[in-house]
């Protein structure tokens, strides 16, 4: 697709504004959120910019806006959907449980990981990188953030007892 240079480009940038919170809260008020979540849909098949999109997120999920935005559009099964057909890449794991990890002190993205029962898909980073200690850091507080809901607190250990 000849969109793909400059999408690549476009959130390289991205990234590096993202880190700015004034910015970030700019770019979520201008649809950024939507738009990535639609690029990650859209161009599946293009690992360089999918890989490129999870980075940004890294960054633009640590404000407040956009990790609500993310629980208000349900976006966060389409980071699963990712992670699956990226199943033995740890730089896209890791960047993508790093921003599971920010998303769900959002009451509404703990629903959607309880109501999609994205647990186990979590969890089984833990088996899929064992050797991987960010990975397993970053699943950690996930589990830990998660565990703030009692529903998923029980879910937790019982999974994580397998």
């Amino acid at each position: 697709d000849t969109n793909v240079p400059v999408l690549l480009v476009a959130y390289e940038a991205l990234y590096n504004i993202g880190n700015d919170e004034a910015a970030a809260d700019l770019l979520v008020e201008h649809g950024v959120v939507k738009q990535t979540f639609q690029t990650i849909q859209n161009f599946d098949y293009e690992k360089a910019l999918v890989a490129s999109v999870m980075k940004f997120l890294t960054v633009l999920t640590y404000n407040e806006s956009a990790v609500v935005e993310v629980g208000n559009m349900t976006f966060l099964p389409i980071i699963f959907q990712a992670m699956k057909t990226r199943s033995g890449n740890a730089d896209f794991a890791l960047d993508a449980v790093h921003v599971i990890s920010n998303l769900v002190p959002e009451e509404s993205n703990r629903a959607c990981v309880n109501n999609n029962r994205l647990l186990p898909e979590i969890l089984k980073l833990l088996d899929t990188f064992a050797d991987h200690e960010d990975i397993a850091k970053f699943v950690a507080i996930t589990c830990l953030r998660l565990s703030t809901d009692d529903e998923i607190s029980k879910q937790v250990a019982q999974e994580g007892m397998r």
